[in-house]
């Protein structure tokens, strides 16, 4: 039977995937925002309100999809799936949700602006930078998190990787709907890793 800790964990990860996950969809359009502040500094033209709706809904959708991945990925049991591998597969798949909201963000610039611009390079560097650069660190500690195979290294790399994404969301907060949903599956992945290394039981 499972302990006490087990399923106090088992808990804490539904909590903090659902959380994160309604998080991440309210601020999906975040990225959005971020290209209309790229481009209007670019070019000088700011789309309006009606211009948002299809990248909007687009975005959301994207970000609704992932979180199916997401709980699929930490809550779906297999035979013969452990929670190490489980914590593997959720630290592989935190790095989507940053991948996203990037590729949202210079699309979104393509888009609004009719397949003329991404943007000047400069006003790039200006308001993403940092949270590049910080993602890629958060990036490069997910793929350390999701080859190991010791519990105690994965949760180093997890929790390089969490300060990573925190300190990318405080330089460019537009962004923050992937670093929540990102930061979610660091914890649920975490959370697994303290769970014992063999089968769980069919609920």
């Amino acid at each position: 039977m499972r302990s006490t800790a087990a399923r106090a964990r088992s808990r804490a990860r539904i909590v903090v995937l659902v959380v994160g996950s309604l998080m991440a969809i309210v601020t999906a359009g975040g990225p959005v925002f971020l290209a209309v502040d790229v481009l209007e500094r670019s070019t000088g033209y700011r789309p309006d309100g009606i211009g948002l709706i299809v990248p909007g809904l687009v975005v959301t959708a994207l970000t609704v999809f992932l979180v199916g991945i997401a709980f699929l990925c930490v809550f779906v049991r297999s035979d013969g799936r452990t929670p190490r591998g489980r914590a593997r597969g959720g630290s592989g798949i935190a790095i989507l949700p940053v991948l996203l909201t990037g590729w949202t963000a210079v699309i979104g610039v393509r888009y609004l602006s009719s397949q003329v611009s991404i943007g000047a390079l400069s006003v790039w560097l200006d308001t993403a930078l940092a949270a590049a650069v910080l993602f890629a660190g958060a990036c490069g500690a997910f793929v350390v998190a999701a080859v190991v195979r010791r519990a105690s290294s994965r949760l180093v790399a997890l929790g390089l990787a969490v300060a990573a994404l925190v300190a990318a969301a405080v330089a460019q907060p537009y962004l923050v709907s992937g670093v929540v949903l990102s930061v979610s599956l660091a914890i649920c992945a975490g959370l697994l890793s303290l769970d014992r290394e063999q089968p769980e039981p069919a609920p």
